[in-house]
């Protein structure tokens, strides 16, 4: 039954269908005791709260008639209810009825005491903030905060409207709770450009007592992400056909990204901060990790890069043929990241914005190396080291490039070692003898790489492969 007459109280269910139950159940006799009970403590909560509060309510005459009015109804409430129960008790005339009209009394009594609740705890809460004036920056949570806080939640609820007592009041402690809040949300947004964790944290206690950190961290998360893009597009609109440094304009957008990371990590931080206090933990990370940064930037760099390589072929081959300066450009920036942002996912994203470009990379690389190849086959070469200076070469390339881009040439160095045995194999009797004997210069030298470089599985490949090929045959007779 307490449950029940809760669920009444706080209109989780109407009066009608608790009569219904009621009766349905029987115990209708037990329904209309409680109700009884219920209505006396309110009645005496309504007249205690009246004398605790009645300086304020004394000098507003419609209140106290409101009120006085409110509790004179509920006295004669209790008074029918009592008779009725009596009545109940000696014959069942229609109980229904009788429960319906109980509970929609109960149900209207305790609104009006809730509302005197919230009312009492108001003008405490002003009484208690006589002294307080305008703050001019926020150095951590107080009461005073706090009071203005729940004052400030309990006008924009709006239970209070049209009670004299509390728009007089307000009116006072409006402009106080105005300029907290004008305050904190400077303060906050002016912590996150300079990345000061403890002063955005203090100012986050004010939207922390408001119930709207989420709220505002979210926004700050996505202002920084405009702001970034926009910051973005600024930089890039310069690269053009006649601008000379453009592939450097380039370089240099790529080194905003840190700027943006450490904000969007002081909106995160300051959020486990308020969560270390104990303050929540019905707060969302998710949307605030910060390595969402990294992979919006990603996304809106490799949009505006292929738009410029659309609009302007040359660059388009000048990206594709820096694209070792560009990934060590990408290094840098990764490595001024906050901490909470993971490098070799940084990396990876990054690295995905430049994929075509890249692949054109690898792929002109790629050419090169098999047309050394070729030319030393087809006896174009009579340099017989020259495969040794080609791993030379190519090892000193793969030392300037980063771990991302050595990775990627992985399978291209096996591959290398295919295509020689593929190249000789359709050249036949055309081979130099010479040209033969580099096989273990080359095997050599491709070892040397795969173990400097991946410490794997891939040298023992190479060597497999280059050590199937046949040995060179002798010259045929008659030749010299």
């Amino acid at each position: 039954m307490d449950k029940a007459i809760s669920e009444l109280e706080n209109g989780q269910i109407e009066p009608i269908k608790f009569a219904a139950k009621v009766c349905e159940q029987g115990n209708y006799q037990e329904a209309l005791d409680t109700i009884t009970a219920r209505n006396q403590a309110l009645d005496q909560e309504l007249r205690t709260a009246v004398c605790a509060n009645s300086d304020e309510l004394l000098q507003n005459a419609s209140d106290v008639k409101f009120l006085r009015d409110r509790v004179t109804a509920l006295k004669s409430q209790i008074t029918r209810t009592r008779n009725e129960t009596e009545q109940i008790a000696s014959s069942i005339v229609n109980p229904f009825k009788r429960v319906q009209t109980a509970a929609e009394n109960l149900q209207k009594s305790y609104i009006i005491c809730k509302v005197l609740r919230t009312l009492q705890k108001f003008l405490a809460l002003v009484r208690q903030s006589e002294k307080i004036t305008p703050v001019t920056e926020i150095k951590g949570s107080s009461n005073d905060i706090r009071r203005l806080c729940e004052m400030y939640l309990i006008a924009q609820k709006g239970e209070l409207q049209g009670i004299n007592a509390f728009e007089i009041f307000w009116q006072k402690m409006k402009p106080l709770c105005d300029n907290l809040i004008n305050v904190a949300t400077d303060q906050y947004y002016k912590s996150i450009q300079t990345s000061n964790v403890t002063e955005a944290s203090s100012a986050a206690a004010v939207f922390d007592f408001l119930e709207n950190l989420q709220q505002i961290s979210n926004e700050a998360y996505q202002k920084e992400i405009i702001r970034m893009n926009d910051t973005m597009k600024e930089k890039l609109k310069d690269v053009n056909q006649r601008q000379a440094n453009s592939l450097q304009i380039i370089k240099d957008t790529i080194l905003i990204l840190p700027i943006y990371a450490s904000r969007v990590n002081t909106i995160y931080q300051t959020m486990l901060s308020r969560i270390a206090l104990g303050k929540s933990n019905s707060y969302d990370l998710k949307p605030l990790e910060p390595f969402h940064i990294v992979e919006s930037f990603s996304t809106s760099f490799q949009s505006q890069i292929e738009s410029i390589a659309r609009k302007y072929p040359k660059i388009s081959t000048d990206i594709s043929t820096e694209i070792p300066s560009i990934r060590q450009t990408f290094v840098s920036a990764i490595d001024r990241l906050p901490d909470s942002i993971n490098r070799q996912d940084s990396l990876t994203v990054l690295s995905s914005s430049i994929v075509p470009f890249q692949d054109s990379f690898i792929s002109t690389l790629d050419k090169e190396m098999r047309q050394k190849l070729s030319q030393l086959l087809n006896g174009k070469s009579d340099d017989l080291s020259i495969l040794k200076v080609f791993c030379d070469d190519l090892k000193t390339k793969m030392l300037s490039y980063d771990s991302g881009l050595v990775l990627a040439l992985k399978s291209h160095i096996i591959k290398l070692a295919s295509d020689y045995q593929g190249l000789k194999a359709r050249t036949g009797q055309q081979i130099s003898i010479e040209a033969m004997k580099h096989s273990p210069v080359l095997c050599k030298g491709l070892v040397e790489i795969c173990n400097k470089f991946y410490q794997d599985e891939s040298a023992k490949e190479v060597e497999k492969i280059l050590n199937s090929l046949p040995p060179p045959s002798s010259p045929a007779k008659g030749r010299r």
